[in-house]
């Protein structure tokens, strides 16, 4: 409701501008967010535990952004079509705190992808998840 109501904007200021000013948030739960929300939110919020993200057309790009939120423990990506399996690939690599992914169609394929495309990372041999929503 936040996004809808433009709580989080700020006239001729970049989308989600204002989470500067909220930087211990914890928990967001947001629908129809563009990249450069996200990209505000990664840079704004790094105390991030758990965020929700609804009907919004996220990609690689904006994941990549969203990796940067190292405490993240609860990831939901509701009705986000455009997200890759080497993305979400890439959020179990950069996320350690990273226990609940909730919806992912694809996950054989990612951790396939993880475990066999990135030889020249360190990957966890076990990875801290607890939920899944296949």
């Amino acid at each position: 409701q936040c996004q809808k109501q433009d709580l989080f904007s700020l006239a001729n200021h970049q989308d989600g501008y204002s989470l500067m000013f909220i930087h211990n948030l914890t928990i967001l739960a947001v629908t129809d967010v563009s990249t450069e929300f996200i990209i505000s939110m990664a840079a704004f919020c790094p105390n991030m535990t758990s965020l929700t993200i609804s009907k919004s057309e996220i990609n690689d790009e904006a994941i990549s952004h969203i990796s940067k939120l190292k405490k993240v423990k609860k990831l939901q990506l509701i009705e986000a079509t455009h997200i890759s399996t080497f993305g979400y690939a890439e959020l179990l690599l950069n996320l350690p705190q990273l226990s609940s992914l909730g919806n992912c169609d694809s996950f054989g394929e990612v951790i396939n992808i993880l475990y066999n495309n990135y030889h020249y990372q360190a990957i966890p041999n076990m990875l801290p998840l607890e939920q899944v929503d296949c």
